[in-house]
């Protein structure tokens, strides 16, 4: 199943108070994101242009499925990001241009 995921802020990252632990932090997200981009977990990723964050496509069995990998990101564990998934499939409208037999 093919999954939308839209990242969205929810705190800024904190460079000044703990340069380190931020460092860390997203030196971890890195490995961790690449490791899902290498498994095929990851499809495709974007950084949307009105800076409010990334959007991923995912593959996974289920929405559910893709709430837990995407919850492993550390971004995500300390609280810095969420992520909305929609659920993608065909385009249906087109299944009215077919004429019924």
């Amino acid at each position: 199943m093919k999954i939308l995921a839209v990242g969205k802020d929810i705190k800024p990252m904190d460079f000044e108070t703990n340069p380190e632990k931020m460092q860390k932090t997203l030196n971890d997200e890195f490995i961790h994101f690449w490791e899902g981009y290498k498994s095929d977990f990851v499809r495709e990723f974007y950084f949307r242009m009105d800076n409010k964050g990334a959007v991923l496509i995912l593959e996974a069995d289920s929405v559910e499925e893709a709430e837990l990998e995407i919850n492993k990101l550390p971004l995500v564990k300390e609280g810095y990001i969420e992520f909305e998934l929609i659920p993608l499939g065909y385009f249906k409208p087109f299944e009215n241009l077919i004429p019924k037999e």
